[in-house]
């Protein structure tokens, strides 16, 4: 019993990957063929959010945390928002640059945390998380959904709606960078002094 729970959080994880390609299945079907998936998309897409909400939570309830677990449940979420960015933008509801700027995003957050990681061997955790990251982080996993969601109930005001979300959202997301690189350069300087 105990071994099959350990591989529990793993397995909701994987299961995320095969619902995030559903979801962008339907999400270009959606635009395709109007609003008939709409109830399946928002299932899909709360089904997503569950998984990653959930998957954590077992493995620390049960003692399964894992380097590899903290990983695959990033690799998974970078794979969730590529695929579902990728279709928003196909179907003319996303621009393509703030793809990119998840990806920076992303690349800076590996970097910062790497970089605060060796500076503080106290944490086993492969990840250093900083409030308002963790916001624009939500708010990365969160804006496909708002976006299908809007498309539904508002179309009308969708561009504009969608507009404002995504910018706020990349204002927060530099902000929490350049947080992070003040206080890497921070232990930088310490460190230096030190030595």
């Amino acid at each position: 019993m105990k071994k099959s729970l350990s591989k529990l959080p793993n397995i909701i994880t994987s299961l995320r990957i095969f619902l995030s390609i559903s979801f962008a299945y339907l999400i270009l079907r959606q635009d395709t063929y109007s609003n008939e998936n709409f109830e399946a998309i928002t299932l899909i897409f709360l089904c997503i959010c569950f998984s990653d909400f959930i998957d954590g939570k077992i493995a620390r309830k049960t003692g399964n945390t894992t380097v590899f677990g903290a990983k695959f449940d990033v690799i998974a979420d970078l794979f969730y928002m590529t695929i579902s960015y990728s279709a928003l933008i196909v179907a003319g509801k996303i621009y393509f640059w703030f793809l990119g700027f998840i990806f920076i995003k992303f690349l800076e957050f590996t970097v910062t945390s790497n970089f605060m990681r060796n500076y503080n061997r106290k944490s086993e955790n492969p990840f250093v998380f900083d409030k308002l990251g963790r916001i624009t982080a939500a708010s990365f996993y969160i804006i496909p959904g708002i976006t299908c969601l809007v498309s539904y109930i508002a179309p009308y005001y969708e561009q504009s709606l969608i507009k404002y979300l995504l910018y706020a959202t990349l204002l927060a997301g530099i902000y929490s960078s350049s947080m992070r690189i003040k206080k890497c350069l921070e232990f930088k300087n310490v460190k230096a002094l030190e030595t």
